[in-house]
């Protein structure tokens, strides 16, 4: 693993690099520039600069310093540094040719004159004449060879120092001099010398500003792959950049620390603050005043951002106290300000240094601050916070915090927020000890009907949910009421739907449930646990029961008139004729739900059954109503995030082949919910791996495989657990193992027939038969082809009809059986048009290959069209397949292959960009076929062309293979 940030190449820096590319140039040509680099501390403006230096120690003679905070007494400390680093390396003959007449006076200052003079001279030399010395000594240098001098945090530089750039840029403007400056813009602002220098100089013409910020996602995952030497897992990459916020710095700390640790990159976690950039923090903190001090601290110990209303009660110091504390905690960049209306927010500038500062503060008053803040909250009516608060300073069974506690589930509870509801619950596990008869009180805070319960929605709090709800069950006596009971009985069947091991337990802990509320006469809330049973045999891998259940339910909430129920009931029996691909039965069923839940203002189920309808309608050859659908469900569900709705968003976009598209849909849901994934969420991401393969992210897919795999544990789970063979056998595909691809590929169908998913079978099938054309095994051609065929006509969508006659033309083509050519054509019939665009360029891929036997130039037609889709869809893999059937006909079409003598040294990625740079695609378009930044593109580039030895693109174009025979 690299261990120093200078080793690793720079990343995300490709325009800012190339405009100080663009400075060096006209320093060179004989116009002394300056370039003044602002950033925060961590952003990268010490290692652009560095960079710069290394790209052309060859060529440039570079000269350093940094200033320090206790160096604003040491006149011209900066300049003495930078030549004295430079000096000190050349003979006492060039020391002195460099400094001709004014040998004497820098003697004074600099060490190694001062020895080629022999002795100190006996007088000090007045400051004119120093920095005459250092203008003599400067433009000896850059006769010699162009000069770069980097000046660092120049916002902490002696007046001096600063007095010197100034006569120096403008008494040497014409020599070939580049001074690049870096400071941070806070402190900067606060030095009025150097404020009135840098502007002075920028209102010559002499400076020019790069303000610098934070990397993107993109690039952040670069920077981690050099570290890792290997791409790092999506959910890292999302836990790294919302931890870093794109600072250079912060990225490569938590990356080394969490290797360090030996963490798990799929699911990130840290133990410490990285010590480097702690100690950071921590000497800025040194500086502060008491005040200052505690104010940073209650707001890092809040945790959030807090009005400043709000903080006048939290700190207890009035506004006319706290306003210039305020003021100069966020000059410092310690402390962000937003004005939001009337009102100011404020906030700990980055999440590493608010945790700095937390784990900064003592044991005793972190836990002081902790209780002042949870009482403040509790009397504020933020029952929410001070419950968070209590939790982290309470003793086990202390009564303040429990009470507290339990308030504010019952709040949640109201509110029906299983985010605030789960993490109480959490703590009240940690405070209330097993067998205390409190949690009786705790069950009686929750609400008995509490949708979120049944909707699933707490999925990522299982083992909260399960273990709470245990403890409840201990402490239950035989003579509280029977709905006391089934509450807790249908709660704990619910947290355990997705323990596919303890189904059968589950189904009996919800037939208990069902059982007490009918014996307690409630048969309206009996329904529940039905429902429960329905999702658990479901989940576990019968789907004819969840049918069959669900049924049950919704006739007896018609006959008792429960809304809700009917709703929730409606939902699970569409969704088990979806996946069984009886897509027009279930049609009507969604419309109903969304009636109800319009009517009855259930924005939540509104949201869910308009997605599992845009996912029915998207299977049935209507994408364009199944997109309006997707829209207008993002609308109407404020809690967007915690729904399934980016799985059914995924699948249209993967069946309309925008792959990029189901890709982003899968990170946004990865950042929604913070890189977590369960059960109920996986299979999007089985999906978006089916998006990922396609576009040529081989690793990435096999990360996400990974990870589905860890979750599924070899359970069906919705027949999605069976996806994971589907996937293995496509990555198989793209690594070239064929056979091992074809009997992945058989495991699949056989469990998804065996579920009853067979739209998903079919889906298979069709992989299947294009591996059998690759393999030329006529026999495992012809059995894919026969099964699609059974399969789709147990299916309506024509959709699926087209993909059987697209089976059964891969079979009649190993057989050299001219019907393949009618196979083909009918599928291209079918799929013309639909919007199913992979799927109607597969068709065509075949048929080319197909006419190929009777019609060469009918068949380059097909195939070129075909090329093209592929093309747009970035499917990579299926378009250089398409390109091998072109070339094998002597028409090589579009392809561009670079060729040369160092071509091998070229990464996978670096290949990728190479050939759509070819192609004339731009950075931008180039980087987002690729999911990378325009500035990663470009430094992608720039390795091409130093690993081919050449130096544009167009030199790249040369290279490259002819466009036609």
């Amino acid at each position: 693993m690299a261990t120093a940030a200078t080793r690793l190449r720079l990343v995300g820096r490709g325009g800012e690099l190339a405009q100080l590319e663009a400075e060096l140039r006209r320093a060179i040509a004989g116009e002394l520039r300056c370039v003044l680099l602002l950033a925060d501390p961590g952003v990268g403006k010490t290692r652009l600069a560095a960079e710069l230096l290394n790209r052309h120690q060859r060529t440039v003679i570079g000269l350093s310093a940094r200033a320090y905070p206790l160096g604003a007494t040491a006149s011209f400390g900066l300049w003495m540094e930078a030549f004295e680093r430079h000096l000190s390396r050349l003979p006492p003959a060039e020391i002195r040719a460099l400094c001709g007449g004014v040998l004497d006076d820098l003697a004074s200052v600099l060490r190694s004159v001062a020895s080629v003079r022999g002795r100190l001279p006996s007088h000090e030399t007045l400051h004119p004449r120093l920095v005459q010395g250092f203008a003599v000594l400067l433009r000896n240098l850059a006769e010699k060879a162009p000069v770069v001098v980097v000046l660092d945090d120049v916002h902490l530089a002696d007046a001096s120092s600063l007095e010197a750039l100034s006569q120096l840029a403008r008494n040497l403007s014409t020599s070939r001099v580049l001074i690049v400056l870096a400071a941070r813009p806070a402190e900067l602002s606060q030095h009025p010398i150097a404020h009135d220098v840098l502007l002075g100089l920028e209102q010559d013409g002499i400076l020019a500003r790069q303000q610098l910020t934070g990397l993107s996602r993109e690039e952040v995952s670069e920077l981690a792959a050099g570290v890792l030497e290997r791409d790092p897992p999506a959910v890292f990459t999302d836990w790294l950049f919302t931890r870093s916020r794109g600072y250079p710095l912060f990225a490569l700390g938590l990356v080394r620390t969490i290797v360090e640790e030996g963490g798990d990159l799929t699911a990130p976690t840290l133990e410490r603050v990285p010590e480097e950039l702690s100690d950071r923090v921590m000497s800025g903190l040194k500086q502060l005043d008491e005040p200052s001090l505690s104010t940073l601290e209650v707001l890092a110990v809040v945790g959030r951002r807090v009005e400043l209303q709000e903080l006048v009660v939290l700190t207890g110091r009035p506004l006319d106290r706290l306003a210039p504390i305020l003021e100069s905690l966020v000059r410092l960049r310690l402390l962000t300000e937003e004005e939001r209306g009337r009102d100011l927010v404020y906030e700990v500038t980055h999440p590493l240094v608010e945790e700095t500062i937390y784990q900064a503060i003592g044991g005793a008053r972190r836990r002081a601050i902790h209780r002042l803040l949870a009482r403040a909250f509790a009397s504020s009516g933020q029952r929410a916070a001070a419950a968070s608060h209590y939790v982290r300073c309470a003793q086990p069974g202390e009564e303040e915090a429990i009470d507290a506690l339990i308030d504010a589930l019952q709040q949640a509870e109201e509110r029906q927020s299983y985010r605030e509801a789960m993490p109480i619950l959490n703590g009240l596990l940690d405070l209330l000890p097993a067998g205390d008869p409190r949690w009786r009180r705790v069950l009686d805070a929750m609400s008995w009907d509490a949708e979120w319960v049944i909707d699933h929605q707490a999925d990522l709090y299982t083992e909260i949910g399960v273990r709470a709800m245990r403890a409840i069950e201990k402490v239950l006596r035989p003579s509280d009421d029977l709905l006391r009971h089934a509450v807790v009985q249908l709660r704990l069947s619910s947290f355990r739907v997705w323990h596919v091991d303890e189904s059968a337990d589950a189904v009996r802990t919800a037939e208990r449930s069902r059982d007490l509320f009918l014996r307690a006469g409630d048969r309206s809330r009996a329904l529940m646990p039905l429902h429960e049973i329905s999702w658990i045999d479901a989940v576990a891998g019968d789907i004819k029961a969840q049918e069959t259940v669900s049924q049950q339910v919704i006739d007896e909430a018609n006959e008792l008139g429960n809304r809700m129920m009917l709703l929730h009931a409606t939902g699970a029996h569409a969704w088990a004729l979806v996946r069984q691909g009886r897509f027009a039965e279930a049609e009507p069923l969604l419309r109903r739900g969304i009636e109800i839940a319009r009517e009855d203002g259930r924005d939540y189920r509104l949201g869910w059954t308009l997605g599992l309808l845009a996912n029915c309608l998207a299977n049935s050859g209507r994408l364009d109503e199944a997109k309006s659908l997707l829209d207008e469900s993002r609308r109407a569900t404020p809690a967007y995030g915690d729904t399934v709705l980016f799985a059914h968003r995924t699948q249209a976009q993967w069946l309309a082949g925008d792959f990029k598209g189901a890709h982003e849909s899968w990170l946004e849901s990865a950042v929604w919910n913070a890189g977590r994934i369960s059960a109920r969420r996986a299979w999007g991401l089985g999906l978006a791996t089916l998006s990922v393969i396609e576009l040529g992210l081989i690793s990435e897919a096999q990360e996400y495989l990974a990870l589905i795999t860890r979750i599924f544990q070899g359970n069906p789970v919705f027949g999605y657990g069976h996806s994971v063979n589907w996937l293995a056998g496509l990555i198989a595909r793209a690594e070239g193992n064929l056979p091992a691809a074809a009997e992945r590929c058989d495991r699949a169908v056989a469990g998804m027939t065996r579920y009853g998913a067979l739209s998903d079978a079919t889906h298979v099938l069709l992989d299947l038969a294009e591996v059998a054309g690759e393999l030329g095994d006529e026999r495992l051609g012809r059995r894919a082809a026969d099964r699609a065929r059974e399969l789709a006509g147990a299916l309506e969508p024509p959709l699926y009809s087209a993909i059987a006659s697209v089976a059964d033309a891969w079979a009649y083509l190993l057989a050299r059986d001219g019907r393949c050519i009618e196979s083909a054509g009918r599928a291209v019939a079918i799929l013309r048009g639909s919007g199913y665009l992979p799927f109607y360029a597969r068709a065509l891929d075949i048929l080319g290959r197909s006419l190929t036997l009777t019609d060469r130039a009918a068949a380059v037609d097909a195939l070129e069209e075909a090329l093209a889709i592929f093309s747009t869809c970035g499917a990579e893999r299926r378009r250089e397949r398409t390109v091998l059937a072109l070339q094998q006909l002597g028409h090589p079409g579009k392809r561009v292959v670079v060729a040369g003598a160092g071509v091998t040294a070229l990464s996978a990625r670096e290949r990728e960009v190479a050939r759509l740079a070819i192609d004339g695609r731009t950075a931008r378009e180039i980087g987002e076929r690729l999911f990378i930044g325009p500035r990663t593109v470009e430094t992608h580039l720039a390795n091409v062309y130093a690993k081919l030895g050449i130096s544009s693109r167009l030199d790249l174009v040369r290279m490259a293979g002819e466009l036609s025979p």
